[in-house]
């Protein structure tokens, strides 16, 4: 048994809103946050919508269509149709949600990428609850498969502004990336502090510290970015694991 179309539809245009990770247009980003609000309220037609938007939207378009069939694989090739429910667990408190829940999470958060990270953090930390596995498989790997994926592009592109200050032209043609993978990463690491514009003189420097990351205009393919502290800490953690054992090199 494999879930209805429309449930795909869903799953799948959340894999796609992780993709394009913190850089949308505000217009857009409360169009998807809408579309969240309606799943969670169980408001009918949502999978038409959804559909409408993709279409719209050409930055959604080959990215949804790519997890769409991705996920109609992953579940032909698992047999998996069970839709039951995931706990999430927070600081304070225990949250049970349905593959429902965490896609309106994924639409409704600024920042999907933590929202993902999150589950399969709580999964490897937390064994005991059963509930993790409840998700059908088949979503939970594509899900993993898009962190994975985003994660392996964030280092390939932090490593290369650790040697040089790059522009997006720069990066695209020097780590073989496509330009519009190479604005969107550039521009999430950007929002998250990990790089920086280049800073002409003091002034500039001294401004930057006042300045929040919500702040940040869209990427330019001319702009060029150079490594913060914060992103040369992600590349080189001053603790490895084999340090905290006690093994030091």
């Amino acid at each position: 048994m494999t879930l209805p179309d429309d449930a795909i539809t869903l799953q799948a245009f959340s894999l796609a809103r992780l993709q394009l990770n913190g850089t949308l247009p505000a217009e857009l980003q409360q169009a998807i946050h809408q579309l969240g609000d309606a799943i969670a309220n169980h408001e009918p037609g949502v999978a038409e919508r959804v559909r409408t938007l993709v279409e719209q939207n050409p930055c959604f378009r080959g990215r949804y269509e790519e997890a769409y069939k991705r996920l109609q694989q992953h579940y032909q090739n698992q047999s998996q149709g069970r839709v039951n429910t995931l706990s999430l667990v927070t600081r304070s408190e225990s949250i049970r949600v349905s593959w429902e829940g965490l896609v309106v999470k994924l639409l409704t958060a600024d920042d999907p990428q933590t929202i993902a990270q999150q589950v399969f953090k709580v999964r490897r930390s937390r064994p005991d609850l059963r509930q993790l596995s409840d998700i059908p498989p088949a979503f939970l790997t594509s899900l993993q498969q898009e962190l994975a994926d985003l994660d392996c592009k964030e280092l390939t592109v932090l490593k290369a502004l650790e040697r040089q200050l790059l522009t997006v032209e720069d990066l695209a043609y020097g780590v073989d990336m496509p330009i519009d993978d190479a604005r969107i990463v550039l521009q999430s690491l950007w929002n998250k502090g990990y790089i920086d514009v280049k800073r002409n003189g003091l002034l500039d420097r001294i401004a930057s510290l006042f300045k929040s990351n919500t702040d940040h205009q869209p990427v330019t393919d001319s702009t060029s970015f150079n490594l913060t502290a914060k992103g040369h800490y992600r590349l080189h953690p001053l603790v490895t694991a084999r340090r905290r054992e006690g093994n030091f090199e």
